[in-house]
């Protein structure tokens, strides 16, 4: 039997994938850009950067995460979707320790379409960032939360794992 798909449906898969094509793909440069620290973190422009990078990750099937380079935008921006239900945003975030323990897991990238590869990393982390709200916040992060992280962080610093 044939689901009858609604014009609703058929726009947000339309929208979706207009969100979808924002994502630069390797080898565009500006994945290989070192990104600056946010100097305005409630500004207009970082909001709007913000927003699109939660509207663009919510749209993708399987993404965890994204950095604004993956976007065309070189600021010191992540955002996370561990759990595919709410979307944290860290503005400038700065690893400041990692375990020694490390283990290594496939992973893949919205900019590395089709690509995997298994990873070593440190099992947890601790990282400062700045919320969406202008809130300093300290986070320890371990194994899931530690590698998603990790690999968006890269992703600022102009470095995939994958290439």
């Amino acid at each position: 039997m044939m689901k009858k798909v609604t014009t609703k449906a058929r726009k947000n898969r339309i929208c979706d994938r207009a969100l979808l094509k924002k994502i630069r793909a390797y080898p565009d440069p500006v994945l290989r850009s070192t990104c600056k620290k946010v100097k305005d973190v409630l500004g207009e422009e970082t909001m709007a950067i913000v927003d699109l990078m939660t509207k663009v990750l919510t749209a993708t099937k399987n993404g965890v995460g994204i950095a604004a380079n993956q976007l065309g935008f070189t600021k010191r921006i992540i955002a996370l979707r561990p759990a595919r239900h709410n979307v944290i945003v860290m503005i400038n975030p700065k690893i400041t320790w990692k375990s020694k323990e490390t283990y290594g897991q496939f992973e893949s990238c919205l900019s590395y379409p089709g690509r995997r590869g298994k990873v070593d990393r440190p099992m947890a982390i601790v990282v400062e960032y700045i919320d969406r709200e202008g809130v300093k916040n300290v986070m320890e992060g371990t194994f899931w939360i530690a590698r998603i992280i990790q690999h968006e962080v890269d992703h600022l610093n102009g470095k995939c794992k994958l290439q």
